[in-house]
């Protein structure tokens, strides 16, 4: 008996997630179903709110029966990510960081976990104007990336330092760490997750010290990334940027 009901609903949710959620009524039975709600609510960012709302407590009734410990961490993950969504992080920390231990960064069957995990707790944390203990979380990740040859979580890892520096006001700063994650990204394609976020955080950065010819180059070319990648939190904040910089001028 599987415990998903055939909900359609009209959202503004892009293609890439649409094809996602499709796949959920795909599967044959509710280990396939829970994967599949996992890999949509990798989009979460771009999923309506409301909608999450259907589907976040299906995806914790069918992780409470998994016995599959690799799922049920990123159950937690995914339940984490859609209190996010509606600013309550605290409570998203609460449901991930007991799953850290369960998943040790020098197995390589649980290694991805581990710094999904370690990236998400130090967002959260960031959202909360916790800096100094979302830096410590970044900083401890980085040598392990290195270690490990895990180059999409070392940029996407230095973007989001580069992120608080903005939010402490640090441009300078940011953009040392925001040049290093597109250095690291270079041109791979499944890179475009780190490029999109750093060339908006690099425009930003720019923005702010007053120089508007670079930070317009960046948003003119994060923005066709951003889309390409359907992450419409990306493609929202670069149009704000890029409004600011246009006002500016």
């Amino acid at each position: 008996m599987f415990l998903l009901c055939s909900f359609r609903l009209a959202t503004g949710q892009t293609s890439q997630a649409e094809s996602l959620r499709i796949k959920v009524y795909a599967a044959v039975n509710n280990e396939e179903k829970l994967q599949a709600l996992l890999n949509y609510f990798e989009e979460y960012h771009s999923i309506n709110r409301d909608t999450l709302d259907v589907y976040g407590p299906i995806v914790k009734e069918l992780a409470a029966t998994s016995k599959n410990q690799r799922l049920k961490s990123l159950a937690e993950l995914a339940y984490a990510n859609w209190y996010y969504r509606w600013g309550w992080s605290d409570s998203s920390l609460a449901f991930i960081e007991p799953e850290i231990a369960k998943n040790p960064v020098d197995d390589p069957a649980t290694r991805d976990i581990y710094f999904k995990l370690n990236r998400a707790r130090a967002m959260y944390l960031g959202s909360k104007s916790r800096f100094a203990e979302a830096l410590d979380i970044l900083y401890s990740i980085l040598p392990k990336a290195e270690q490990y040859n895990d180059t999409l979580t070392l940029g996407l890892t230095c973007n989001t330092i580069g992120s608080i520096a903005i939010a402490r006001q640090q441009p300078i700063e940011a953009l040392k760490w925001i040049n290093r994650a597109i250095v690291v990204a270079g041109n791979k394609y499944r890179h475009l997750q780190v490029l999109a976020p750093a060339y908006i955080n690099a425009g930003y950065a720019y923005a702010s010290l007053g120089k508007m010819d670079s930070a317009s180059y960046f948003i003119e070319n994060g923005l066709p990334i951003c889309r390409q990648i359907q992450n419409l939190n990306y493609v929202a904040t670069a149009l704000r940027i890029q409004t600011n910089i246009y006002t500016a001028t």
